[in-house]
């Protein structure tokens, strides 16, 4: 700290640096030196030449901190983005870190955009996808990102405009030429005017156009300029800097300026330009615009700007040799294999009104089977439970925040406390209880004419024997000892233990719905009493009746709702009638 903070000087001192700087400016003194041995106009205050504290704690005189440091980027104003790539070459065989789906090395599984293989690249090592070429991240100066002709490359207008206008030049002499030649055959003319050899039929030249109309050259020709001077400007209907775009290069405005304001399209006379993108026949141009570039890549010399009746003439063409072509097709293969009655289909209203289908229905009407939809199978991961949860994430919501269902934890990645103790009280539970019997008990004696008495004696001996043997055992010994005298066993009797298994489960499965069959009948005989009195309290007068605060104490049960629903009578059933009776 005490380099850091500015040294108080003397009188003395200060009076010597005082008289140094001025014979500085006098220039009777070396002028001072930077760090660089750069010398230090003394004309510069301190308070520019001095470095911060915060810079340099040594605090020597330099310059170098009031420059603005270099910019150090990777790529200039040139680069740009690589257009019209080819497609580079496929692998052979598979490698190690490529897509398992379709093996190109520049993106994963997860990321791929191919149709998912039933056996992919990496177990079949076939059809492997060749790698994309992936496009240069540009860092760009100020300069690089607002250029509007960055990447544009000059010789492209020689290949695409310069030589197609030269074609078309060329072809027009050739047929001019060609008509000069007929005209003079048949005697029409009899020299070529040589003044009218290289006349351009569309050429908009001014000067051409005032000498052929023999116009008087002191009048002045108005040329209409792109908008109407009595017309609000675009840029001045909406000053607001954040509404719509104004491009000054175009002077267009595709977005809507009165788009945050409460009128409407129909309300406005300018809603911006994007809405003429996608009326009238602006579909329709676009699809014969990419008519013309497929009839180009395969050899068809036509374009749609230069030659647009031609362009429409073969797209006419092609779509009635198409539908006739399909047609043929059509009628071929029914004359070859039949089946004409098929196609006369009767109409959907009769077709949907019966099915074969099979759907089970339950008494209010809901399916119980027969329309399952399968379960889309997602490329993700799904049902991942981390931290000792045994909910997903997303399972539980309160209050607007989203956590686990299990422990109501709201904290994301956090551990499910709640698990942790349940998993503690049933490992001290496990600890302190006794080691059960081992079920069932298996007869080793195949003679059955034994008595009673000494079954019961024998399986009263046995139990204590086990008992004995499993004392001081954990639950995972008894669990292994059990496995092993299973296999020891024979098949028969493996085979008269597995059916007593069954008929223990069956029988357990018994009680069960009978118990459940039970409380059902209890809930509904529960309902026609809460109807009853229902019933009674709506017939009795409203300033008699008691007061009732409409609030559930608890969640009705399973048993309350399977009651509610046996007993619920639909009006719009015709048979509901009968169902009081």
């Amino acid at each position: 700290m005490e380099g850091e903070v500015p040294k108080k000087l003397s009188r003395s001192e200060a009076r010597e640096k005082k008289e140094l700087e001025e014979s500085r400016k006098e220039g009777t003194a070396q002028p001072e030196k930077d760090e660089m041995g750069e010398i230090i106009n003394p004309h510069i205050p301190s308070y520019i030449a001095s470095v911060p504290w915060y810079i340099d704690k040594e605090k020597k005189p330099s310059l170098s901190h009031q420059h603005k440091p270099k910019d150090s980027l990777k790529h200039t104003i040139g680069d740009w983005y690589h257009r019209g790539m080819p497609a580079q070459k496929s692998s052979t065989r598979f490698r190690k870190g490529a897509c398992e789906n379709c093996g190109a090395m520049t993106h994963k599984k997860k990321a791929c955009l191919e149709r998912p293989r039933k056996r992919g690249a990496k177990w079949t090592g076939e059809e492997i996808a060749p790698d994309e070429f992936v496009q240069p991240a540009l860092d760009l100066g100020f300069e690089g990102k607002r250029d509007r002709w960055n990447g544009y490359d000059p010789a492209r207008h020689r290949f695409e405009v310069f030589e197609e206008y030269q074609k078309i030049d060329i072809a027009r002499k050739a047929i001019n030429a060609q008509r000069l030649q007929n005209e003079i055959e048949s005697g029409t003319i009899d020299e070529p005017d040589v003044a009218h050899k290289d006349d351009d039929k569309y050429e908009e030249d001014e000067v051409k156009m005032h000498n052929q109309m023999n116009v008087d050259q002191r009048q002045t020709v108005s040329v209409r300029n792109l908008r109407i001077r009595e017309d609000t400007a675009k840029y001045l209907r909406n000053l607001d800097p954040e509404s719509a775009f104004y491009d000054p290069k175009t002077r267009s405005m595709r977005e809507n300026p009165y788009e945050k304001s409460d009128k409407g399209t129909d309300e406005v006379d300018f809603a911006g330009e994007n809405f003429v993108r996608h009326t009238g026949e602006s579909v329709d141009f676009a699809k014969a615009q990419v008519f013309a570039w497929d009839a180009m890549d395969k050899g068809v010399d036509v374009h749609f700007q230069a030659e647009p009746t031609k362009a429409a003439v073969l797209r006419k063409t092609y779509a009635q040799k198409k539908k006739d072509h399909s047609s043929k097709l059509k009628q071929s293969v029914l004359d070859k294999y039949g089946g004409m009655e098929h196609l006369k289909a009767p109409p959907k209203e009769l077709l949907l009104a019966q099915t074969e289908n099979y759907v089970e229905y339950s008494r209010t009407g809901q399916v119980i089977k027969g329309q399952e939809r399968a379960k889309v199978k997602s490329r993700y991961e799904e049902d991942v439970l981390i931290g000792n949860h045994t909910a997903v994430w997303g399972s539980f919501w309160e209050a607007g925040d989203w956590g686990y269902a299990c422990c109501k934890s709201t904290v994301k990645n956090s551990y499910c406390v709640a698990n942790k103790e349940r998993k503690g009280s049933s490992e001290s539970n496990a600890i302190e209880m006794a080691p059960p019997k081992l079920v069932p008990q298996i007869i080793r004696s195949e003679n059955p004419s034994k008595s009673d008495d000494s079954s019961s004696s024998s399986s009263d001996s046995s139990s204590s024997e086990s008992e004995d043997e499993n004392a001081g055992k954990s639950l995972v010994e008894i669990h292994q000892n059990k496995k092993k005298s299973k296999k020891n066993l024979s098949k028969k009797e493996l085979k008269k233990a597995k059916k007593e298994e069954k008929k223990a489960a069956k029988k357990a499965k018994k009680e069960a719905d009978k118990k459940r069959e039970q409380e059902i009948e209890e809930a509904i005989r529960k309902e026609r009493e809460r109807v009853k009195e229902v019933d009674k309290l709506m017939a009795t007068d409203e300033r008699k009746r008691k007061y009732n605060s409409m609030a559930a104490v608890s969640e009705p049960s399973e048993a309350e709702l399977e009651a509610f629903k046996r007993t619920r009578v639909n009006r719009a059933d015709p048979m509901a009638g009968f169902l009081s009776k």
